[in-house]
């Protein structure tokens, strides 16, 4: 049952994002909000990885962890501006259903690569 009750929750959570972002940005642009957006997740993020797996943390290489830190600035900062930017511009509903398309560009890639 409780598996039922967090899938159910997770395709939600899924579903609202756009709708919700939408609602969010009427009164701030698109780049604010993705400022928000990052600063906003990043802290209970940063919370449970030190709390669940901090050993793990310890025995990276700091090399290893300036390229995780790098690579997360990336994706987040790109693709939520990018997310926010089409919200902004196209709609919530028309946004979703580019996005919704990210599974199977994720699978043709990693087939191909």
């Amino acid at each position: 049952m409780d598996a039922i009750a967090l899938s159910l929750l997770s395709g939600f959570g899924f579903g609202s994002a756009a709708v919700l972002a939408r609602v969010g940005m009427q009164g701030m642009s698109p780049l604010s909000s993705t400022l928000l957006s990052v600063v906003v997740s990043f802290c209970p993020t940063l919370i449970l990885a030190l709390v669940f797996a901090l050993s793990d943390i310890k025995d990276l290489p700091p090399v290893a962890l300036a390229w995780f830190f790098l690579l997360g600035v990336v994706n987040f900062l790109g693709g939520r501006t990018c997310s926010y930017q089409a919200i902004g511009r196209i709609g919530a509903s028309r946004t979703a259903a580019v996005q919704s398309t990210a599974a199977v560009f994720a699978a043709i890639f990693a087939i191909t690569i």
